[in-house]
């Protein structure tokens, strides 16, 4: 596990990367875990969280892809019906989280990527 700053917020990801280092961190929009940003985070498993507006919404059947923008720029794909319940229209501020082992930190070449903060933790 590494621990990456990525504008301010630190995430948990998989990877071997060493401490200020850059990486880019990959991940599945259906791994995101949306919810109201007020609400504060309850007891799960997630240990990333981080918060950001919608700025996009493309419906797709019984998908939605949403677009949203914080700490970094992020995809998500989440049910239709996730999506209407948490009313996800551009302009939404949504809490976002996301498992560790959901996230690979990938080590690149400078570019001004986010930095991995520690090697393992």
């Amino acid at each position: 596990m590494v621990t990456v700053d990525v504008g301010g917020a630190s995430l948990l990801a998989l990877g071997d990367a060493a401490t200020g280092e850059l990486v880019k961190i990959a991940y599945r929009p259906e791994d995101l875990v949306l919810g109201a940003a007020d609400v504060p985070p309850a007891e799960l498993s997630t240990r990333n969280l981080l918060f950001a507006t919608v700025t996009e919404r493309r419906d797709m059947g019984g998908l939605v892809r949403l677009r949203m923008n914080g700490p970094l720029e992020l995809v998500a794909l989440v049910t239709l019906d996730a999506a209407e319940e948490l009313g996800v229209d551009p302009g939404t501020r949504v809490a976002v989280r996301m498992k560790a082992t959901a996230l690979h930190a990938f080590p690149v070449a400078p570019s001004g990527s986010p930095r991995a903060d520690t090697g393992s933790s």
